[in-house]
């Protein structure tokens, strides 16, 4: 990882430019979370192995931090930074279609219903700051 420090009043900033971090949240089926994190955390050891993934990890989310009613649904977020938009874009046109299909195939839809739900955001990484004290 290639890291330009700036040293401002008090924090150190950390630029890494071009990087981006891909965000998927998922809202699960309480009655497969335990098969579904258990098949999830592998996967996700395998996105971070991909080209230009440089690191995963794995949130539980609550309704109430997002000021959502409980449906009963289990949240969670994959947050992965990728070395640039180039490769995220690549990781899009030759894996992810093989990747979700892997999840969709383990869970699938029980009477048309999905099992589990997934929704992407894509953050261009403007700047880090890291505790200097």
């Amino acid at each position: 990882l290639k890291l330009q420090f700036l040293y401002f009043i008090g924090s150190v900033c950390l630029i890494m430019e071009g990087k981006v971090v891909y965000e998927v949240n998922l809202s699960i089926n309480a009655d497969i979370e335990e098969q579904f994190i258990a098949r999830l955390k592998p996967h996700v050891q395998d996105m971070v192995n991909l080209e230009g993934f440089e690191s995963g990890m794995m949130t539980k989310r609550s309704h109430a931090d997002e000021g959502k009613e409980d449906d009963g649904k289990k949240l969670y977020s994959c947050s992965y930074i990728v070395s640039s938009r180039d490769l995220l874009e690549k990781y899009f046109t030759e894996k992810s279609a093989a990747m979700r299909a892997e999840m969709l195939d383990a869970f699938p839809a029980v009477d048309g219903t999905p099992q589990f739900t997934a929704t992407r955001r894509i953050h261009a990484i403007a700047e880090t700051f890291v505790k200097t004290n």
